[in-house]
């Protein structure tokens, strides 16, 4: 009846409130592997209403947008927590992944690509309970969390995560997530560093990712035509993360650290 129809709207959207995390992403051109990602996020958490994905995907990309029918029906029983942005193609990676930020509803913020498939079952529950665990050293929630994946082609600096996890408190300190400098690569590791500045990394080694088109040599020389394409456009705008300057937002953090003792 309408009264319980209501009282079911108010439970989903108490938990949408609520989401434990916002996994964010841009696709392109995968829609096999989009399909294949986000039912190894659902399948594999403990409590998949408690999970919001964010994908941003181009008005140009014909193969995704004529799979969104599907992907919608394949998972109805979830259409609140799979949010889709439909725009222009970016120029700037980054620049889209702070859009998409702005829509996080979790406590916890994690960057994806459409190219990876989660192999840890319970993974939503091993990283909340651990960074739950970390925070609860500190009154501010400011952590970045790395969790283990299979790229093979890391930098010397293998600490870094392919695909963090920030604290919602620290994106909104920061005002963005990723240093837009970067167009395609090179993000992740300035986000690292900005947090291994302040002491507050946690790195997860018990939840693990395959990142398929950069797990094997094979995969990584022979990128398909979106990988390519992000490749040429870092290339054409290069920066260096391991000396792009972040103090701006080192301060910010310290700033909100110091003033919640």
């Amino acid at each position: 009846n309408d009264s319980y129809l209501s009282t079911k709207k108010k439970i989903l959207l108490i938990e949408w409130i609520l989401m434990d995390f916002s996994i964010i992403l841009n696709s392109r051109g995968r829609p096999h592997l989009l399909m294949n990602l986000l039912d190894s996020i659902f399948s594999g958490a403990v409590n998949s209403n408690s999970t919001q994905v964010i994908v941003g995907v181009d008005n140009d990309d014909v193969r995704t947008l004529q799979s969104l029918p599907l992907i919608k029906a394949t998972f109805a029983d979830l259409e609140d927590n799979i949010v889709i942005e439909v725009g222009d193609r970016p120029t700037n990676l980054h620049t889209a992944i702070n859009k998409l930020s702005q829509k996080a509803t979790g406590k916890y913020i994690f960057i994806l690509n459409d190219d990876v498939l989660f192999l840890t079952k319970g993974w939503d529950e091993k990283i909340s309970t651990q960074i739950e665990n970390k925070l609860d050293n500190f009154q501010d929630r400011i952590l970045y969390a790395a969790v283990s994946d299979t790229s093979i082609d890391k930098a010397e600096h293998q600490n870094y995560a392919s695909f963090p996890i920030i604290t919602k408190e620290a994106a909104d300190c920061m005002g963005s997530i990723m240093h837009e400098n970067f167009v395609g690569l090179g993000g992740d590791v300035c986000l690292y560093r900005i947090f291994e500045q302040i002491d507050r990394v946690l790195f997860i080694k018990d939840v693990h990712l395959d990142h398929i088109f950069h797990s094997s040599l094979e995969r990584v020389v022979n990128p398909d035509e979106t990988a390519a394409e992000m490749r040429k456009n870092t290339w054409e705008n290069p920066a260096d993360p391991w000396t792009q300057d972040i103090s701006k937002e080192v301060k910010s953090l310290n700033e909100k650290i110091t003033s919640s003792l």
